[in-house]
């Protein structure tokens, strides 16, 4: 049984994305074929699972992640593309975590622009100066992120 996307869901993704309506349809019925075995390879793959995502205009391709190249025949068996990567998605949800606590209580002092970027374990910091100076000293040590302030690198 086929589900009609919510009103306005194709426009946007051909606005959005700069899709055809063919490649919009296309991509939303790929989602929806791609997505369950995502799913279930994440769970087979378990701590090793370094996420899934699709690739291409319509997403017809299904790319899943893992830390262990021995799972790589798993993966293609099951129509997918795969990538060995260093850090699992759980690593990364625990560093995205520890980040989002840091900033909260940096936050709470002061309004500042900070990017986080999980996937390269990395934040940048606007303003350092509004930061409280045991922040500035190594809010992050210890959780394996590096950070910029006022573009200079410290690792």
């Amino acid at each position: 049984m086929r589900v009609a996307p919510p009103p306005g869901m194709l426009e946007a993704l051909e606005r959005d994305l700069g899709l055809s309506a063919a490649q919009a349809q296309a991509r939303l019925l790929n989602e929806a074929r791609l997505t369950p075995i995502a799913e279930q390879l994440g769970k087979l793959l378990g701590p090793r699972f370094g996420g899934a995502w699709l690739r291409g205009n319509s997403a017809h391709t299904l790319v899943v992640a893992t830390t262990s190249a021995a799972d790589i025949p798993l993966i293609l068996a099951a129509g997918a593309q795969a990538d060995v990567v260093t850090r699992s998605l759980g690593f990364l949800e625990g560093i995205k975590e520890k980040i989002d606590n840091t900033l909260a209580v940096a936050q709470a002092v002061q309004d500042i622009v900070v990017n986080v970027d999980v996937v390269r374990a990395s934040v940048a910091v606007e303003d350092a100066g509004s930061l409280p100076g045991g922040f500035r000293q190594g809010g992050f040590e210890g959780i394996g992120v590096s950070w910029t302030f006022r573009g200079v690198e410290l690792r």
